[in-house]
This record gives structure tokens, C-alpha cells and sequence, in this order.
């Protein structure tokens, strides 16, 4: 699209609207017609369930009796209901909506459109990480770990073995292995604001 108008939608959603008016009936424009509603609704409910287990502080849903269950059996009905009014419709409206969705994760920049991928990253991530500290250690699955403090100079780029980042940083993810680097930087006080009045020391970022 050019600027802020989406100019290949509008032509689809022409496309297709003509294509329905085109076939003359109804009928058999329904099907498909509700079929799309349904996936819409499914998502969302979908999306919305992904929202409140995932915890972010920005999703408050202002209805007092939600919670991430009832999304779900939304998502459930509503799939359901593609299901049972045309089983052949449904299994093509999932497979289409599942190509789109991989198209745009494809083609478009992730900046542009927030994906809520990351949030679920980081669930996963910290569920892992809290049942593994409630586990006993056991000296045969041990593996390396390594903190590293680095000069600011040094602590380009968060991915160790990304381009551009720092041989300091690779050597410490060669070192580590299929453990983990945990980097940080010292920042002085007068560059995090707390350097007023002349007094030393830093802070660990």
C-alpha cells in the first residue's frame, strides 16, 4: 500500500464482492460469507485468550467477569460452528486464513505490524525458567553459564552470534556452549542521570 491507504485490500474486498454479486445467488455466497465471520471471531478470541495468559499490563478487558477461559471457549464454539455447518468450508477457510497469516509474517516488516509471538516467547521462556529452578540440580546435566560485564563498547547488539556483535560476546557463547550468557554493561552515574553533585560510582544496566 502507498502511504496509509491499502490499495491491494480495496481491490480484493472489490474483487471479491463483485465475484459474489456475479454468481446471483445468496445462497450459495452465504456459506462463505459466514464462514469468514467465524474465522474472524475465532481469532480474536483466540488472540484475546493469548493476551491475558501471556499477563501484558497493557490488555485490561473492562468486562469484570473475563478471564482467558471464557476466550477460549469462544475460539472453541465459533470453530465449531464453521465445523458443523460446512465441515469442507471450514478446513478451506483455516487453510486460506493460515496462508495469509504466513504471507504477512513474510513479507511484512515485524516493526510495522506487533506480533504477539514475543509475548508468548517470554512465557514460555520464564515457565521453563521457574520450573527449572524448582528442580533439583543434578550435577550430570550441568552445563556452563557465564555473566558477562562488558565495556559499553562491547555490548553491541543483544544476539551473541548476530552480526555485528562483539567477538567478546561470541568468545563468551563459544565458551558457554549450550548454556547460557547473561551480559551487562557499567554505565557512570552521569549517564543515567545519577551523576549530580559530582559524586562517583555507576550502575550495572
Amino acid at each position: 500500500a502507498r502511504g496509509e491507504e491499502p490499495r491491494r485490500a480495496i481491490v480484493l474486498s472489490y474483487t471479491v464482492a463483485q465475484a459474489g454479486l456475479l454468481i446471483g445467488g445468496i445462497d450459495a455466497v452465504a456459506p462463505v460469507l459466514t464462514n469468514f465471520f467465524l474465522v474472524t471471531y475465532t481469532l480474536t478470541n483466540l488472540a484475546a485468550a493469548l493476551l491475558a495468559l501471556c499477563g501484558l499490563p497493557n490488555f485490561r478487558p473492562v468486562w469484570r467477569l473475563y478471564s482467558w477461559q471464557t476466550s477460549l471457549l469462544g475460539a472453541a464454539l465459533t470453530a465449531g460452528s464453521m465445523f458443523f455447518l460446512n465441515p469442507l468450508f471450514a478446513l478451506l477457510t483455516l487453510a486460506l486464513a493460515l496462508a495469509l497469516g504466513v504471507y504477512i509474517s513474510a513479507t511484512v516488516p515485524s516493526g510495522r505490524w506487533p506480533s504477539i509471538s514475543q509475548a508468548v516467547a517470554f512465557l514460555t521462556a520464564r515457565s521453563c525458567l521457574l520450573t527449572l529452578d524448582a528442580q533439583p540440580a543434578d550435577p550430570k546435566y550441568w552445563r556452563p553459564s557465564l555473566l558477562l560485564l562488558v565495556p559499553p563498547s562491547q555490548a553491541a547488539g543483544p544476539q551473541p552470534t548476530a552480526g555485528g556483535a562483539s567477538l567478546l560476546l561470541r568468545l563468551a557463547h563459544r565458551l558457554s556452549g549450550s548454556g547460557l550468557v547473561v551480559g551487562g554493561r557499567t554505565l557512570p552515574l552521569a549517564a543515567i542521570g545519577g551523576g549530580r553533585g559530582g559524586g562517583g560510582g555507576g550502575g550495572l544496566e
